[in-house]
């Protein structure tokens, strides 16, 4: 058989498939141009240039985007094959019908061969296109997020371009080889009539159904009872993958047990609407129960990440605030007997002879130290028995020293404290054992003019201020407190801050350390709110274009997964719809049967999604804790409306996908 001749078959055969042939590669365009953008920029000379970072952070961002492609390629792959898996679909018939003709397994696999690689150059050359001219775009968006100075120039990466061309050249050549495999294997009669053979009726598999709701539950409850950072840290993925297979269980399993308890239900199941509804889903769901799961994965993964990246950055300001309170922070250790002028005075020397403006200044001391959180109290850390979820931040301060700060004036017995806790779980007259006896707390406490205290670095516990009678106390509670550096641990710790008028020069900063360090010591601890907050841009401005790039990502797969599901219930319901009208059932009533139907099944992964993320909204706040504060209210007001916007441009594609399904149901 001549090369024009199956050429002619193979293009053929792609127009007749045109609209799933299309849509997929429409959708392995957009992953190739994902992947190309991503890798372009992280390899692009606007970074890093020569092994030297362009800006404060910039080693994060390209690290951030070198994963972020390597987590797309994953998904583009399995994508490719799903995507693939519905395409061939179509075509089984067809090369039955061809291998009936006398086509030989040959020259199927030549059909097949051209199929591919119009498929594989049509994608690979859109996104690449595509992906090109908007490289420079999403560069500047970059810039933009992290609040850096456009860049001009031409963004053109060869290694980035060799890369996603090997990645899916393999990936399209992985689905050839699955394809062929599938055809070449197959008898031709019955890949001629694989559509109409007869089914049985799903049976319920009770193992799939038990372990789904094992899994559900555990990842749930282990969502729902997380307490701190740390332990969310080490539960997250956990409960994710409990989830994940609680919901393709339930989803294949758990439909079908709770349609045969409806059809068991005979006053409910011999009505006409019901019966045929009924059995109708129980058909569907064998058929659609994992692409469904699927979807409802995606859009959960969808509304997490977007969640998470705007949540980072609406409260970009907020956490550079309550991290870096003052513009200028310097940390210092002293002794007891030191006096406090000693600093404030070598503060405004180091000042002056830098030429800094200086609005205010704010000067704190405290004494540090983690602590072993009990059922009754506090304890010193036992390094070798150490439960890191159960570790807190303790910030112990004399009462003089709170008043003077807080401009208030209370009083304390020996055996009374003050007590803030981050969590809110103290009580007032509670008996709290604190490293070697007991205290009642006398009152809780605001951490208003203590803020300044707090470590940045030390996001993963819990924080309490303990305010102590005197500094006897202190020194005795001193003495039982056990670091896991230093028995004695440090005395105390100083804070000194100042406000200024205008940002600093280098050389103002390098002046300002020098002479610091001359009146007051070598150890101390200099940052600068403007540096932070440059480097607090770069880092989280970088997590939100990754994340917002996974997003669409995401959202591309959930739409063409609807899509496909739309088209393949449209070709299966045609034959339902004829069969209805023949059993007497008026066009009208056949037709809301089925919508009815279709907007339950299409419509359960969404809300299920929704369900998904209210529950983990608990783990995933303090999951997102190790990084940056998270405020409840900006965090559940982000969840609530990235949940209705998501449901609504859910709602959209719903809308946009099912006139093709009814055009092929009725007609057009």
């Amino acid at each position: 058989m001549t090369a024009d001749l199956l050429t002619k078959l193979a293009v053929n055969g792609l127009k007749n498939n045109k609209k799933a042939v299309i849509s997929y590669i429409l959708a392995s365009a957009v992953t190739v141009m994902i992947f190309y953008i991503m890798t372009s920029i992280a390899y692009g000379p606007y970074l890093v240039k020569e092994g030297k970072a362009l800006f404060y952070g910039a080693e994060n961002i390209m690290f951030l985007l070198t994963v972020g492609s390597r987590i797309v390629a994953v998904i583009a792959v399995v994508f490719l094959l799903f995507g693939n898996q519905f395409v061939m679909r179509g075509r089984k018939k067809e090369m039955g019908l061809y291998g009936v003709l006398g086509l030989s397994k040959k020259n199927l696999t030549k059909v097949m061969l051209i199929d591919s690689l119009t498929q594989m150059f049509s994608s690979l050359g859109l996104g690449l296109i595509v992906g090109a001219f908007l490289n420079k775009i999403m560069l500047l968006f970059l810039y933009k997020a992290v609040k850096q100075e456009p860049v001009n120039g031409f963004l053109f990466s060869p290694k980035a371009l060799v890369e996603t061309i090997i990645l899916f050249v393999v990936a399209f050549m992985v689905c050839f080889i699955k394809n062929l495999f599938s055809v070449r294997l197959g008898n031709p009669i019955e890949l001629l009539h694989s559509e109409n053979m007869g089914e049985k009726e799903p049976k319920v598999k009770v193992l799939l159904l038990i372990t789904g709701i094992e899994a559900l539950l555990i990842g749930y409850f282990l969502a729902l009872n997380v307490n701190g950072a740390y332990q969310a840290m080490k539960i997250i993925f956990i409960s994710i993958l409990l989830v994940i297979i609680g919901t393709y269980n339930l989803f294949t399993a758990g439909t079908i047990f709770l349609l045969k308890v409806l059809k068991k239900n005979k006053k409910m199941y011999y009505r006409t609407k019901n019966f045929i509804s009924i059995s109708n889903l129980m058909f569907r769901m064998k058929h659609n129960a994992t692409g469904l799961a699927s979807i409802c994965v995606l859009s959960t993964g969808v509304i997490l990440l977007l969640v998470c990246t705007f949540s980072l950055m609406t409260l970009g300001e907020q956490n550079i605030n309550n991290m870096y309170p003052t513009d200028v922070l310097t940390y210092i250790n002293k002794s007891f007997k030191e006096d406090p002028s000693v600093f404030i005075n070598a503060q405004k020397k180091a000042a002056e002879e830098s030429n800094i403006d200086v609005k205010d200044v704010v000067y704190r001391q405290y004494c540090p130290t983690m602590a072993i959180k009990g059922e009754n109290g506090l304890y010193s850390m036992d390094m070798a028995n150490l439960d890191l979820t159960n570790l807190e931040t303790v910030y112990l301060l004399t009462l003089k020293d709170f008043n003077e700060y807080t401009g208030e004036s209370r009083a304390l017995n020996k055996d009374e404290i003050l007590v803030y806790s981050s969590e809110g779980k103290r009580t007032s007259g509670e008996q709290l054992e604190l490293f070697y006896g007991d205290f009642k707390i006398k009152d809780l406490i605001k951490p208003d003019g203590l803020e300044y205290i707090y470590d940045s670095t030390m996001v993963l516990f819990e924080k309490e201020i303990i305010i102590v009678a005197d500094e006897d106390v202190l020194l005795q509670i001193k003495e039982h407190v056990t670091s896991g550096e230093d028995e004695n641990g440090q005395d105390m710790a100083v804070f000194l801050g100042m406000n200024l008028k205008k940002n600093l020069s280098d050389s103002q900063k390098a002046t300002f350390k020098q002479c610091l360090q001359e009146n007051i010591g070598e150890e101390l601890e200099i940052s600068y709110k403007e540096e932070e907050r440059a480097f607090f841009y770069t880092l989280y401005g970088g997590i939100f274009f990754v994340g917002i790039f996974l997003a669409i990502l995401f959202l591309v797969v959930t739409v063409v997964v609807i899509y496909y599901k739309q088209m393949s219930e449209g070709y299966e319901d045609r034959k339902r719809f004829e069969i209805l009208a023949n059993a007497g059932m008026t066009e009208a009533e056949a037709k809301k049967t089925i919508r009815s139907q279709v907007m339950i099944l299409f419509f359960l992964p969404v809300c299920t999604a929704i369900v998904h993320m209210i529950v983990a909204s608990k783990i995933v706040r303090q999951f997102l804790q190790m990084l940056v504060y998270v405020d409840p209210l900006t965090f559940g007001l982000s969840m609530a409306v990235i949940c209705l916007v998501f449901f609504a441009v859910y709602a959209l594609v719903y809308k946009l996908t099912s006139k093709q399904y009814y055009e092929i149901v009725y007609g057009k």
